[in-house]
């Protein structure tokens, strides 16, 4: 009976894991705004998305900018993309392709 009793509390505490999530998968309002705004970046530059991973996204609360990283997933491609915006206005402060500014 007091194994009946673990296994019960460990599964009850499995189900509320999966049903709150641990916040995984879950991105703000404000981060998805960046992402939207990088990957239009990417678009304006004749760039498809379809040849990069998914976005990584860091936020700098220091200087309040987005970094989004976009990896190539080939060697085709001629390096990663990397756009800072500021958060408060959503504009583009830079926009590189490797070391050179997105062309």
């Amino acid at each position: 009976m007091k194994h009946f009793q673990t296994i019960f509390v460990l599964l009850i505490c499995g189900v509320s894991v999966f049903v709150s999530g641990c916040g995984s998968g879950q991105i703000s309002s404000r981060e998805q705004k960046a992402i939207t705004i990088a990957q239009n970046a990417l678009r304006e530059h004749k760039l498809k998305l379809e040849d990069f991973d998914p976005p990584k996204v860091h936020y700098d609360t220091n200087d309040q900018h987005w970094g989004v990283t976009f990896w190539p997933k080939s060697r085709v491609v001629d390096g990663d993309v990397f756009v800072v915006i500021d958060d408060k206005t959503g504009k583009i402060i830079s926009a590189s392709q490797g070391l050179a500014p997105l062309q």
